[in-house]
């Protein structure tokens, strides 16, 4: 987990858990820094708090449940269902020098690459010289990928919840 010296105090506090809605706080003892705020409705979860992915929170594409927030998933795959891909310039350099090229067409791409490490070309204008220069039409996605940054929040929040929520669960039935 990548923010687990930030979360290691931190604590589950249920909202509401009732069976349309559940909403949990998770931080530390009398504190809202790094806190963040977990909320299942019918429509989907949502995220929000101190520490959240796109700083303002996110909401789960579709009706995903707790149930399925509780289940571990692939970075990707949990990425899919709350953020959405940006366009990063490392990767589109990445990309590009991946592609098979005949070797005329090399100074072209050697072109383009200089041009967006030296952030002289935007996107629109990479795709326009991509088929310009280098005859590629298929170049859609090239150079996207969710935000390290924004997928390490996520996923640091989806395992303390999890971690959290089973420890709850326990407890709920040690106490019946």
């Amino acid at each position: 987990m990548f923010y687990k010296e930030e979360f290691k105090n931190h604590e589950l506090t249920t909202l509401v858990e009732n069976n349309k809605i559940q909403a949990y706080r998770v931080a530390a003892p009398n504190s809202s820094i790094m806190s963040f705020y977990l909320t299942f409705l019918p429509c989907g979860i949502g995220i929000s708090g101190d520490i959240t992915p796109n700083r303002n929170g996110v909401w789960s594409s579709k009706s995903y449940d707790k149930d399925w927030f509780l289940k571990r998933r692939s970075p990707d795959y949990l990425c899919e269902k709350f953020l959405e891909k940006v366009f990063i310039i490392d990767n589109a350099v990445e990309e590009i020098l991946d592609l098979e090229l005949s070797v005329d067409k090399e100074e072209d791409r050697q072109y383009i690459i200089a041009e967006l490490k030296g952030g002289e070309m935007s996107e629109e204008k990479l795709y326009d010289e991509l088929s310009s220069l280098l005859g590629i039409y298929d170049y859609f996605g090239i150079g996207y990928d969710y935000d390290d940054v924004e997928k390490e929040i996520l996923v640091s929040i989806q395992y303390k919840f999890k971690e959290l929520y089973e420890k709850y669960e326990i407890e709920c039935k040690v106490s019946t």
